[in-house]
């Protein structure tokens, strides 16, 4: 379970990206992760929230955005997106694609509680 260890990473990120006396305030951690990243969601979500327990960041939270695959056809050049894997152009229906995204794991933004949401 690969999903622990990204977690870990996380953490780590926001620990060295947000003052240590502010990580209380950390609200949200907002993720861009593609399709083809072999992530799943949901042992991402539960690995944070058990590593994340009796810390700073214990009321904090992961927000994932799943990012389809992004192709392009190596025939027509036509760029495109699928969350199937099956790759083919949509527009020549050719299967000589080459994958330019889809594998991405982006921390995208780190969310603070407001000063009202605290109280």
């Amino acid at each position: 379970m690969h999903e622990l260890s990204i977690a870990q990473n996380i953490i780590q990120i926001v620990n060295s990206s947000v003052e240590q006396d502010k990580l209380a305030l950390v609200d949200k951690i907002n993720l861009k992760i593609g399709l083809l990243s072999n992530v799943l969601k949901e042992s991402l979500l539960f690995s944070y929230k058990s590593i994340t327990e009796n810390t700073a960041l214990e009321n904090s939270s992961l927000n994932i955005e799943i990012l389809p695959i992004k192709i392009e056809c190596n025939n027509c050049s036509e760029s495109s997106t699928t969350n199937d894997f099956i790759f083919n152009c949509p527009i020549c229906k050719s299967n000589s694609i080459s994958v330019v995204g889809g594998d991405e794991l982006i921390i995208s933004s780190i969310q603070l509680k407001t000063k009202a949401a605290e109280k």
